[in-house]
């Protein structure tokens, strides 16, 4: 009988000491100091792609590519884009990111985006960190001032185009809005295609 309780208070000790180990790893779950890469792609799922730790690190001037035959496609899409065709990448819905880290703040910047198509009636507000900084209407390169007050210390950009009036064709039943084919971020004045 004896053998019995003491066995009884082992089981019960071992299961308090599992059960504090399990609220532990749920909070640390919940609570995880993770990189920015890893908690928008795994967690969030704000990220189309894995990139890797710093993989949305960006270099001033460096084009960001949206086409299939680029040695280098974008890997910094959010929601919102379709996969890279030959010469371009549809937005699909009424939402559509980017994202990029390391950016300074200490100047202004202009972000430079080419875009080849629009659908009929399709426009896109352009968002650089919540605040609207121009709109897409037409088919050219279209040039968007972010002053510099726009992007915090932590260096981080989120671009995002709001898409009015997407729709579908005969062949293809996706929401497209805007056909891009590159953009990059560059200092003021150092715009290539003006």
């Amino acid at each position: 009988m004896r053998t019995e309780l003491f066995q009884k208070i082992i089981c019960y000790c071992i299961s308090a000491v599992l059960c504090i180990f399990y609220i532990g790893v749920l909070c640390l779950g919940v609570c995880a100091d993770t990189e920015k890469e890893y908690k928008m792609y795994y967690i969030e799922k704000t990220l189309q792609r894995w990139i890797g730790v710093g993989g949305l690190r960006y270099t001033l001037g460096e084009p960001v590519d949206f086409f299939s035959e680029s040695g280098n496609p974008t890997q910094r899409k959010g929601i919102g884009w379709s996969g890279a065709e030959k010469d371009a990448t549809w937005t699909i819905g009424t939402t559509a990111t980017l994202y990029f880290s390391g950016i300074p703040n200490t100047e202004d910047l202009v972000f430079e985006v080419d875009v080849l198509a629009l659908r009929p009636e399709a426009s896109a507000r352009v968002i650089a960190n919540g605040e609207a900084i121009g709109e897409v209407r037409e088919v050219g390169i279209h040039h968007f001032l972010l002053e510099k007050g726009l992007i915090p210390d932590s260096g981080d950009l989120m671009i995002e185009l709001g898409i009015q009036n997407p729709s579908p064709t005969e062949n293809d039943p996706r929401n497209m809005g805007v056909k891009v084919r590159q953009a990059r971020l560059c200092q003021r004045g150092q715009e290539e295609n003006k």
